[in-house]
Formats: structure tokens, C-alpha cells, sequence
């Protein structure tokens, strides 16, 4: 979002000096947007746009406060039941795996990367993973996502390797990331 933001200022108003800024066309880039956008969006572009408006203050610009933008309320509901039925009938083992963990284990997108069968104890029911600052979390199971572990023989793979791979076909990351053709996504060596 900071890009973003940061072109539409340049195109709003680029080719002025800091110092001839005035309180009106921040102000009506930001009217623009509330009348475009949710208003999520238009809250956190303001953000951004302020965080701007104090380093162009630093060069000689005007100190020009913006309008508050309401906090936006969190939606009550993000799916239905019916919709995560539908959701769960038909995807492959793989996706399946991944919604399991992370709908209903509680895992972040990055944890359910972690789940390898090193991780993964069948008598406790539980996975342990690193999460960040070294920490190690240990996540309950639900029988539906351990019955999709078992579906794999963890003997034939790698026990480091995400489960996640292993269902959908993968070798490594960097292995995906070559045939893809992406260097930026290949991680540091």
C-alpha cells in the first residue's frame, strides 16, 4: 500500500516544491478515496499518507494534518457454515490439508509450511513448530487433519519436508521457484 500511495502522490501533486503544499490537496486525495474505496482501505492508504506528509516535513513542507478516517469494525462473520461446507467438499488433499490446519488448528499460513513429520506427533495428536522469536508452539490436531498426515507414509518422505509439498507433489521450495522461473522467490543461499 505504501507504493501505492506513494505514486498517487506524485501524480497528484509531484511536481510541486515541498514547501507549496497546501492542507487542501492532501485532503482532497483522501476525499477521493473514501468515495472510491471501502473504507478499510481508505483508513490505512491515510495512514500511509500522513507517515508521508511528516517526511516531506522534514524537506520544507507545511505541517498539514489530515481528517480522522474511522476505524474500520471487523466483519462478524467471515464465512458460514454452509460456505466452509462448500468449501471442503471438493478440494484436493493438499488444499484440503492446508484449511484443515489453518481453520481449524489454528495455524498461521507460515506454520502450516512447518508441519513436517518431525514435527508431527501421532500419539499426542499434536504438531510442535517454530514460530517467530525461536518459539516453539505445540498445536492440537483435529482427526480430520491427522487422518490427511496419515495418508502419507512418513517413512517414504523427507522429515523435514512440509506435509504440504509432500501431498501436492513438490520437491523444495527453491525446486518450485526454479521451474516457475523465479529467482526473487528463491531463498537466500
Amino acid at each position: 500500500m505504501q507504493t501505492t500511495v506513494a505514486k498517487e502522490v506524485v501524480q497528484a501533486f509531484g511536481h510541486l516544491d515541498p514547501g507549496q503544499l497546501t492542507p487542501l490537496m492532501p485532503g482532497a486525495l483522501l476525499a477521493g478515496w473514501l468515495k472510491k474505496h471501502r473504507r478499510s482501505t481508505a483508513y490505512g492508504k491515510r495512514l500511509q499518507l500522513q507517515r508521508l506528509l511528516q517526511l516531506l516535513q522534514e524537506i520544507g513542507a507545511p505541517r498539514i494534518n489530515l481528517a480522522k478516517v474511522n476505524k474500520p469494525e471487523a466483519r462478524s462473520t467471515v464465512a458460514t457454515p454452509e460456505e466452509l461446507v462448500s468449501l471442503f467438499n471438493s478440494p484436493p488433499p493438499y488444499l484440503r490439508l492446508f484449511m484443515l490446519l489453518y481453520l481449524q488448528c489454528g495455524l498461521r499460513r507460515s506454520e502450516t509450511l512447518r508441519v513436517t513429520p518431525r514435527s508431527w506427533d501421532p500419539e499426542a495428536h499434536t504438531v510442535t513448530i517454530e514460530v517467530k522469536g525461536g518459539r516453539k508452539r505445540v498445536a492440537q490436531l483435529t482427526p480430520d487433519a491427522e487422518n490427511l498426515l496419515r495418508a502419507i507414509d512418513p517413512v517414504t518422505i523427507d522429515p523435514d519436508k512440509p506435509f504440504l509439498w509432500a501431498q501436492k507433489g513438490r520437491r523444495s521450495h527453491s525446486a518450485h521457484c526454479t521451474a516457475r522461473g523465479s529467482a526473487t522467490n528463491a531463498p537466500a543461499k
